[in-house]
């Protein structure tokens, strides 16, 4: 644990992502697309805006992934 909090001391960064991530999967889990956007618009601004600039290219099919029951997974 002390690692742990070590690391999220010298990278606040770190716990943005990890927080971001904790939120996707979250919204994805609950099937709330509702949250998609605040999301992006969140994640837009921090470590993982390419992965959100790849969500928001294909947005349509993340939001039907999001809410559809169908998975191709």
């Amino acid at each position: 644990m002390r690692l742990v909090a070590a690391i999220e001391t010298a990278s606040p960064a770190i716990v943005k992502a990890r927080n971001l991530l904790d939120r996707f999967a979250a919204l994805i889990s609950a099937k709330k697309a509702d949250l998609l956007d605040p999301w992006l618009n969140d994640a837009a601004q921090s470590e993982m805006a390419a992965f959100a600039e790849g969500i928001t290219a294909d947005k349509a099919a993340v939001t039907a992934a999001v809410i559809e029951m169908w998975s191709n997974g």
